[in-house]
């Protein structure tokens, strides 16, 4: 590998997916798991891998958790690596790496001026990709003393110094954790993404955001622009919208009860 990569994984109980993600980085050196207390079976697995060093942490926020996982890496790299600076690259319990992804990660060699390299998904349902996602690119694969994270909503953003390429290969997004798992994470992100929405300015927020702002109108308009971006997925674009309605109800549902509690307090 011409520039050394040291891997950096996120878990709470996930059993249903660690494995097929451990299995693709069998050509990295050092995975970091950091784990905020897994009651399943994630660590057994994870002790199967001779390349996966595992951690537990308890979670405060994502931010504060990947930066965790990022100081590991660092010194595992002290400990281990000569020569060229660490490179981190940084992925959740559902990303599987394409082989062309690793390839590509492999034969890097990037100047000074850049500082990381984003990374496009494809999202997988029940074990078969859809033609299309919301899903954003992400910066995955970056120098760590030019990257902060900061959170943004129900999760974290990466912020650069530097230049930001983006990588060719996919990564495959692909979440085998039951429904249940899936309902009860959205109920919490959804008061995060609310808060968020609420925080921000009206100027500052994306357009999408601005659309979940209303409360009313991501219900409707994000099921039905993902069918008919995805709808020859058949059954797997199906859960797709079903998932992508929920976490729109959900984050609208949160909005209303906020906006609710706040005018009773005025009035109080």
């Amino acid at each position: 590998m011409s520039i050394p990569v040291t891997v950096v994984i996120l878990t709470l109980n996930e059993a249903p997916n660690i494995a097929r993600v451990l299995e693709k980085l069998t050509a990295f050196a050092d995975v970091c798991v950091v784990d905020s207390g897994s009651t399943d079976e994630t660590k057994q697995i994870c002790q199967r891998f001779s390349n996966v060093r595992f951690f537990v942490h308890p979670f405060e926020n994502h931010q504060a958790q990947w930066q965790f996982g990022v100081e590991c890496a660092q010194v595992i790299s002290g400990n281990v690596h000569a020569g060229p600076a660490l490179w981190v690259l940084t992925l959740d319990a559902d990303y599987v790496l394409s082989d062309a992804l690793i390839d590509e990660i492999k034969s890097l060699n990037p100047p000074e001026t850049v500082a990381g390299y984003a990374v496009r998904f494809q999202f997988w349902i029940d074990g078969a990709p859809v033609p299309a996602s919301l899903y954003p690119p992400r910066i995955v694969l970056f120098r760590p003393e030019r990257a902060q994270f900061v959170m943004r909503g129900h999760t974290q953003k990466l912020l650069l110094d530097g230049a930001e390429l983006m990588l060719q290969g996919l990564v495959y997004h692909d979440d085998r954790k039951s429904w249940q798992r899936f309902i009860a994470n959205q109920r919490k992100y959804a008061v995060l993404e609310a808060t968020h929405l609420r925080a921000t300015p009206w100027n500052q927020l994306r357009i999408q955001d601005k659309i979940r702002a209303t409360g009313v109108l991501a219900p409707w308009l994000v099921p039905i622009i993902t069918y008919l971006r995805v709808w020859p997925a058949g059954r797997g674009a199906l859960k797709y919208c079903a998932m992508r309605c929920t976490s729109e109800v959900g984050i609208a549902k949160s909005l209303w009860q906020m906006r609710f509690a706040g005018a009773l307090k005025r009035l109080g």
